[in-house]
């Protein structure tokens, strides 16, 4: 299955990858930075925090120490989130919680992914030209 790499500003890098959903469902982030950990787990039913602390092994190092959890539900709470947050934008205004230009941006990494794939080089965002417009295959997995 497709994995790589996202170089974002300032140097920050992610790992995705990918796994063949014929064989079971998995869908995780796992996101590390300077004061701690946030997991995504559980096909995003379950959100856990991690805090960088003093380690209590070590007098020298800081080592990760569970928070709690953000959040835990199924799908269907998901779905009422959103609804809720167009709800808002409707009657008050604002921006929703993921935009227009957040789907865009994630089929526009999509796409780069794919024409790495293709062409086995990076690519840089954002996409031009054709690049723009590629088709991005659609297969429902059983």
């Amino acid at each position: 299955m497709p994995s790589g790499h996202i170089l974002f500003d300032e140097g920050v890098l992610a790992h995705v990858v990918g796994a063949d959903r014929r064989a079971y469902m998995v869908f995780e982030i796992d996101i590390l930075g300077t004061a701690g950990r946030l997991k995504i787990l559980n096909n995003g039913h379950r959100t856990e925090l991690w805090e960088a602390a003093a380690s209590t092994q070590d007098s020298e190092d800081r080592a990760l120490q569970f928070k709690g959890v953000v959040h835990e539900g199924d799908e269907g709470d998901r779905i009422l989130d959103e609804l809720s947050d167009i709800v808002r934008c409707v009657e008050s205004g604002g921006e929703p919680a993921c935009s227009g230009r957040d789907g865009r941006a994630a089929v526009e990494v999509t796409a780069a992914f794919l024409k790495s794939l293709d062409t086995g080089r990076e690519v840089a965002l954002p996409l031009k030209g054709k690049d723009l417009r590629r088709a991005i295959p659609f297969r429902e997995v059983l």
